[in-house]
């Protein structure tokens, strides 16, 4: 991540410093301690699990979280430490001043939808079963056609539609 003491040990800036609460830009800093998102931690159910963390080293920080934790919780918590990138990315560079509890509770909400539907959807062949439609589609009969058709809608009145005919 570009943070600032990154930038300054690879020599593109000489200044580390947050420029949002003065003290030492780290990884650690900007996704945990930070004045704008420890609010994200304050609320949430995550807030203890990072006290014995390792905060020298990301890697090592990711290694401790996932040794310590099921994947469940550690792409939880991937998904405040997302918002609390997004959120310091949006007071720095575009001048807005994004309410972060409701911020991280959207990527919460992206991740646990995204991971509802994983669990529905992406099975592995050997869990599925001989009556689903993935193993037991048939040709339509003689005279028969069969539809299938799918359609989105994106912002801006913008639509997507797919249809597939059998026959």
């Amino acid at each position: 991540m570009a943070v600032k003491d990154r930038l300054r040990y690879r020599h593109i800036t000489t200044d580390a410093t947050c420029q949002l609460c003065g003290v030492n830009e780290t990884i650690y800093h900007t996704l945990f301690e930070c004045v704008v998102v420890k609010e994200i931690w304050h609320y949430s159910e995550y807030k203890t699990n990072q006290e014995d963390a390792p905060n020298d080293n990301f890697a090592e920080l990711w290694l401790w979280l996932c040794k310590k934790y099921d994947a469940e919780v550690v792409c939880s918590m991937a998904a405040l430490m997302w918002a609390a990138w997004r959120g310091r990315n949006l007071i720095i560079f575009q001048g807005e001043n994004p309410n972060s509890v409701l911020l991280a509770a959207g990527f919460a909400r992206l991740v646990h939808d995204y991971n509802g539907y994983a669990k529905k959807v992406l099975l592995p062949p050997s869990v599925l079963r001989q009556n689903d439609a993935a193993t037991s589609w048939k040709k339509p009969c003689l005279r028969c056609v069969k539809v299938n058709s799918d359609a989105n809608i994106l912002e801006g009145c913008k639509a997507g539609l797919g249809v597939v005919v059998y026959f």
